[in-house]
This record gives structure tokens, sequence and C-alpha cells, in this order.
């Protein structure tokens, strides 16, 4: 499918696009340099433990790449497989957090209880913003990537909670049959989460195709082809 035929719904100026971009890079820097200020080299041994962490690091490498070497206009496939997991692990990171593990920071006050509530809620909001200002097309065969990454990070945390005895989210400690439940329904909602955003970003492209009006079934027809390929 001809992607030339695809336009942004909105134009946006490069430059406000790029103030954004380097706004949330340095948001997202200084809450991470914060952290390591509180906890110290304590933040950097459990860095890849938490999936937390996960998302916040590969959202700032996101954020730096698209400043550095940032798409076109057009609707294009840079970054799209990068992209496509990091937004999908931010909708689980606080779909998972909110609903499952918000209970562990109440005992945490001032600062750290900031702290812990930021690093759960703006990398997702800016992450969301950045999907609908740019126009990288999300794939389906980045599915392939999200579900390695998924199971990489399952078996990262498991075996640290079997073999090492680190329990990195209370009560999961991989020796009941709630975590694996839970992890069950953390993997349904990243499918379910990942496949959403494959048919919520065709509202972001129109036909631009003055001699060929597409609309209807035709106008999603020319967004899927150029998902599916």
């Amino acid at each position: 499918m001809d992607v030339a035929r695809l336009s942004h719904r909105t134009r946006i100026n490069p430059k406000h696009r790029l103030y954004f971009r380097v706004f949330a890079f340095i948001c997202l820097l200084v809450q991470v340099i914060i952290k390591f200020y509180l906890h110290g080299f304590l933040f950097l041994a459990k860095l890849g433990a938490y999936l937390t962490n996960w998302g916040m690091i590969l959202s700032i490498v996101l954020f730096g790449m698209l400043i550095v070497s940032p798409p076109p206009e057009e609707p294009n496939y840079k970054y799209n497989h990068l992209f496509h997991l990091v937004i999908t692990m931010q909708f689980v990171i606080v779909g998972a957090f909110w609903s499952l593990l918000s209970f562990t920071i109440r005992k945490h006050t001032g600062i750290l209880y900031i702290m812990d509530v930021t690093f759960h809620t703006v990398p997702f909001m800016l992450i969301l913003i950045e999907f609908f200002l740019n126009s990288v097309i999300l794939k389906v065969n980045s599915l392939l990537i999200v579900m390695s990454f998924f199971v990489a990070y399952t078996l990262i945390n498991s075996s640290l909670a079997i073999f090492f005895g680190l329990v990195i989210y209370v009560p999961f400690d991989w020796r009941t049959s709630l975590t694996y439940v839970a992890f069950l329904c953390i993997l349904a909602f990243m499918v379910f989460i990942w496949s959403s955003m494959l048919y919520i970003q065709k509202v972001k492209f129109q036909e631009i195709d003055k001699s060929c009006v597409i609309v209807g079934v035709e106008q999603r027809e020319l967004v899927d082809g150029a998902i599916m390929k």
C-alpha cells in the first residue's frame, strides 16, 4: 500500500513538536536523576528488576532518538517497533501499578511519594501525547518484539524471586497460583493494548489523493494496508 497517499490529520509545526520532545526528554531524565539521588546505587542495582524502570529508560531513549533523528512529517515506519513497545509498556505499567500495586507506596511520604506517583504517570502521558503528534505507523509485526520483551522480563522477575528470594512485586512471589494468574492477566492486557493501538492510530491519518476521495470502508482499508505492510 502506498503510504504516500496518507497524511496526518493535524498539521503541527515541526518546531513545536521538537520543543515537546525536548521537554519530555528533560522531564523524564530529571526524574531518573532525582530517583538516583534519593536511592543512590540501590536504584542502579534494581534498575533491571522493575518494569517501571525499563519503561522509563526506554522512553528516554525513544525521545532522545526522536530529537536527534526525527521521523519525517509524512506517514512513515521509523522507530515503529520501539515506539509500539514503549507505548504498550507504559499502558501495562500504569494499569498494573494502579490496579494491583499502588498500596506499596502508601508508606511513603514527601518527595518519595511524589516520585513514585510521577514514575507511574508522567512517562505514560508524554508517550501518549507523542503518539498523537507524530506520523509513525505502528505495524502488526511488532508483536514479536513486544512479546519477546515481556517473556524476557518475566524470566528476570521469576528468576530473582525463585533463585534469589528477591520478590519484586509483593505479593507475587512465583510460589502461589496468584502470581501466574496475575502475569497471565497482564499478558492478556498487553496484547489488548498492542492491538488497540493499531486500531486507534487510524484516527491520525487521512487520504490526501485529491483525484480519488476515499471514505468509509475504503479509507480504513488504505490505513489497514499500511499497517500490514
